[in-house]
């Protein structure tokens, strides 16, 4: 299942297919999604930010 970049509804409505999850339990696992999600999306951020640095600092040389 990929979800990043999904709002938290979108995620829950992805996770209604299984049966017998309470309603309360699919918004608590909707939330710790979402938070990793935003926790990936700084990493990657962060990490292409260097590498464009590393390269543009690279290229200036030139």
């Amino acid at each position: 299942m990929n979800n990043l970049g999904l709002r938290k509804e979108e995620i829950i409505e992805m996770l209604k297919e299984h049966e017998g999850v309470s309603s309360s339990l699919l918004e608590k696992i909707a939330d710790v999604i979402v938070a990793n999600n935003k926790k990936i999306e700084r990493n990657v951020t962060s990490f292409v930010s260097k590498e464009l640095k590393k390269k543009i600092s690279r290229t200036s040389y030139m």
